[in-house]
């Protein structure tokens, strides 16, 4: 008797393959945040379902902001256009008995703030207050929202790479002949001598 598989039955290798929600997860695309800050030429990327706490992380790692100091380093809080109040670096800070609100609305954990569940859209602006001890406050705006495909997910966030413009071509000393670029240039050297 020969022992033959339905071909509907269910196998580690088929398993996830067939199953309609993994199908779903996998060609779904995921929502991409792009921001840039004042002060700093640096954009970073974030997906949308990362907080406002990874976006500061990334911040504070990557930019002129941080200067690659880590989020714990000083206290901030967000201030995000059209939302009231604001989202606090700490939760134990915001969870105090006497800590409620600020004059702008309640104050919010930032680490519980997913980007995809504020409604941004393309050039909303934030403030971020940085380091309350000499205190500094950085405009982030949301400079892009993209796509990218779930394979890709593991990448952010990020510092967006550097797109360098058509045409360019890094330069390479084993390409170049100084002798013929500057015939004239030991000359020059000689006679300065």
């Amino acid at each position: 008797m020969s022992s033959t598989r339905h071909p509907l039955q269910e196998t580690p290798q088929n398993r996830e393959a067939e199953s309609p929600a993994s199908k779903k997860l996998k060609s779904e695309p995921l929502k991409i945040f792009t921001f840039a800050m004042s002060h700093s030429p640096v954009q970073v990327q974030l997906l949308g379902s990362h907080s406002l706490f990874d976006l500061v992380d990334v911040i504070c790692q990557t930019t002129t902001v941080g200067m690659n100091e880590s989020v714990y380093d000083h206290m901030w809080d967000i201030f995000v256009n059209g939302i009231s109040g604001s989202f606090n670096s700490s939760e134990e800070f915001v969870t105090s008995a006497d800590y409620g609100a600020d004059d702008g609305g309640p104050f919010r954990i930032a680490r519980r703030a997913k980007l995809e569940g504020l409604d941004l859209v393309e050039q909303t602006k934030m403030t971020l207050k940085y380091d309350y001890g000499s205190t500094s406050l950085y405009t982030i705006t949301l400079v892009k929202i993209d796509e990218v495909n779930n394979e890709e997910a593991s990448a952010f966030p990020r510092e967006k790479p550097t797109q360098m413009p058509a045409g360019f071509q890094e330069f390479s000393i084993d390409t170049v002949d100084l002798n013929a670029m500057f015939p004239n240039f030991n000359t020059f050297i000689e006679q300065a001598e």
